[in-house]
């Protein structure tokens, strides 16, 4: 589009100046982006399909604009690692409140250079000569770095507007295009100056300056943050934790360095050698980039492929697993165990993964989208059970530090109460507080529970009374023959004012409520397993004897059932549910076979079986698909046609065959 529109407004060929040329321009692009579209089509039917039943649907303008680029966060394209970088050689880890490589958009101080020597050029020259075509990558560049900024400008509402564009997030990704016509720019800039046309723009001084303003501006940041790094890092709008900018010495000392080596050439060096300079200057500052900011040189405390070992220890084969700390500060440790979509490594199933692959309702009601999330109240309430949770792997510090919700409706009672402090010889003491039922005498006893998982005692305890807490207890809990709800459950810290905290976190009354046993900390994480977990295959059948067994299962989502009852049974399958699963059931010995709708069973697969014994095949059929592969063969056809029509053609002329 950006292209389109420049070609219109500039013309930069004699045959398209005309409004008939113009008029053939807008034709042309319609047609390829028509043909484009139509060959796309086996993708983009079946995507839009899913897209209409994910959490994606209908995204807000809140949704367009999430990830995009502060203002502040556009000095990384002068300066890369201003607020960190990968941590080697002693440097600062990136401290910005969201993710490198997010905005890392880094093509150079060279390039950017180029990119104002281009509109120099343009502003002395005017938008003419054989440079005009290159005005595409400079309004590209611009297109580029307005978009990036999204939401933070007004304009974020146009790109919003458009289809396509305006369902997409993350907006700082579109800092590529800016990249793009910096990159282009810089080998105009080069070719130029190799064939001696662009040395003229420099002649005046005044211009010189105006294209050594990248310079300047690196300049004047890296002294500043070598003088004062907190004040500068906090000037603009980023906190450094623990001072940490105060470690970014070293690059800011090498940008600085590169800086003061382009201003130098600039101004002092001949026009003969200022390539070769330039050259130099983009070598040395790409090798710095690389090093300081890559990922891929620095130690890392992330495996990048978690082995299925360690997971499967900690873990378990059994069911599904859920990896739970919301505020991402044990990350590390968690990925290691295969978090989100790692578990690919580790064999693990989870009920999490990548929340936009899943069904709207799904994501609702588990809360599963945000990194390592889920929902405490449909966690108390059993929700998880039909998905076959066994284990959940939470953050120790927030299991004991989450602030209650109000879902206790959901959350039944047994008599059987666990509570958990972040981590041992934490708390100096517990005090005691529960509601019993009316007229009844509980007898209510205590188990410390240390961090293997073990626990001792137990002791009879009364309501109101204050216990002090053994220095290797990780939590308690609290066992009654009837039903009791806590009303006070307080601890007392070991530090000198023997601050108070409630023990009423919405996760510890979620995991206390008689469903999960506490069974170690790992690291930073409490482990926590089922006390049952039900089949991935569950009948309702009126008669005895019907069952229901899986045979095989592949990769890709595929499970053959073989099942049998004397009445027509329903059976309920242990997968989310998504439109376009179907089961089809073959009777062994007779042959016939038989379509079976796959319908929702609250968030997992459900289907009626009639009476006798069937092989079931359960397979996703992408809805959709037949009029995508229909439509992109018909529109290769055409192109397949359209190439044919115009290849070159050989014709005899004097005994010679030559192209025409």
């Amino acid at each position: 589009l950006v292209v389109m529109v420049v070609d219109l407004i500039l013309h930069p060929g004699v045959d398209r100046a005309t409004w008939r040329g113009r008029l053939s321009v807008v034709i042309a692009n319609a047609v390829g982006a028509a043909w484009g579209i139509g060959l796309a089509m086996v993708q983009l039917v079946v995507g839009w399909a899913f897209i209409s039943q994910s959490e994606r649907s209908g995204q807000n303008y809140w949704f367009f604009g999430s990830g995009s680029m502060p203002f502040h966060k556009s000095i990384m394209e002068l300066v890369p690692d201003i607020f960190g970088g990968n941590g080697l050689a002693g440097t600062a880890t990136f401290f910005g409140n969201y993710d490198l490589s997010e905005l890392t958009g880094y093509v150079g101080i060279v390039s950017v250079t180029a990119l104002v020597a281009f509109l120099v050029r343009r502003l002395r020259r005017g938008w003419t000569n054989a440079d005009r075509p290159f005005v595409v990558y400079a309004v590209l560049a611009g297109v580029g770095l307005v978009s990036a900024f999204g939401s933070n400008l007004w304009s974020g509402y146009l790109f919003h507007a458009l289809p396509l564009f305006g369902s997409t997030r993350l907006q700082s990704r579109n800092i590529v295009l800016f990249d793009l016509g910096c990159s282009v720019l810089l080998a105009w800039w080069m070719h130029g100056l190799t064939e001696g046309r662009l040395t003229d723009h420099l002649a005046s001084t005044w211009r010189r300056w105006v294209i050594a303003t990248p310079s300047m501006v690196v300049i004047v940041t890296t002294v500043a943050m070598l003088v004062g790094p907190t004040a500068t890092v906090e000037f603009l709008g980023v906190a450094s934790p623990g001072s940490r900018a105060k470690l970014q010495d070293l690059p800011m000392a090498l940008h600085l360095v590169l800086a003061l080596a382009l201003l130098y050439t600039l101004f002092r060096v001949r026009a003969t050698e200022l390539r070769r300079w330039l050259l130099a200057i983009v070598a040395i500052d790409s090798l710095v980039f690389v090093l300081l900011c890559s990922t891929g040189f620095a130690q890392s405390t992330v495996n990048p492929e978690p082995p299925a070992a360690t997971a499967q220890v900690v873990l378990g084969t059994t069911g599904r697993v859920a990896l739970v700390d919301p505020t991402q500060k044990t990350w590390s440790q968690i990925l290691n165990l295969g978090g989100t979509n790692l578990n690919v490594f580790t064999g693990v199933p989870s009920v999490q993964g990548y929340g936009s692959l899943v069904q709207g309702q799904y994501s609702d009601i588990t809360g599963t989208h945000p990194r390592f999330s889920l929902d405490p109240c449909q966690l108390a309430a059993g929700r998880f059970a039909q998905l076959r949770l066994s284990v959940i792997a939470i953050s120790t510090n927030v299991l004991a530090h989450t602030p209650s919700i109000s879902c206790a409706s959901a959350m039944p009672n047994k008599g059987r109460l666990l509570r958990f402090f972040a981590s041992a010889n934490e708390v100096a003491s517990v005090g005691l507080g529960w509601n019993s039922p009316a007229n009844s005498s509980s007898l209510v006893s205590l188990r410390w529970i240390s961090a293997n998982g073990t626990s001792s005692g137990p002791v009879v305890v009364h309501n109101g009374q204050i216990v002090d807490v053994p220095p290797t207890a990780v939590g308690f809990s609290l066992s009654s023959d009837t039903a009791i709800s806590p009303t006070a459950l307080t601890a007392t810290m070991r530090q000198a004012d023997e601050t108070s905290v409630t023990l009423d976190g919405a996760y510890e009354s979620a995991l206390g409520n008689g469903r999960w046993t506490f069974s170690g900390v790992v690291g930073s994480l409490s482990i926590f397993r089922a006390t049952t977990v039900q089949p991935s295959l569950v009948i309702r059948a009126s008669f005895r004897g019907a069952y229901a067994v899986s045979q095989h299962s592949a990769n890709w989502g595929d499970e053959w059932v073989h099942a049998y009852s004397p009445s027509s049974f329903v059976m309920t399958r242990s997968v989310a549910f998504l439109p376009g699963w179907l089961a089809t059931a073959t009777n062994p010995v007779t042959h016939r076979t038989v379509t079976l709708s796959v319908t929702q069973s609250d968030l997992i697969q459900r289907i009626a079986v009639p009476a006798g014994t069937w092989d079931i095949h359960f397979h996703y059929h992408a809805p959709h698909i037949e009029a995508g592969v229909i439509t992109s063969s018909a529109s290769l056809g055409l192109l397949i046609l359209a190439l044919w029509a115009l290849r070159p053609r050989w014709r005899p002329r004097n005994g010679t065959k030559v192209f025409s």
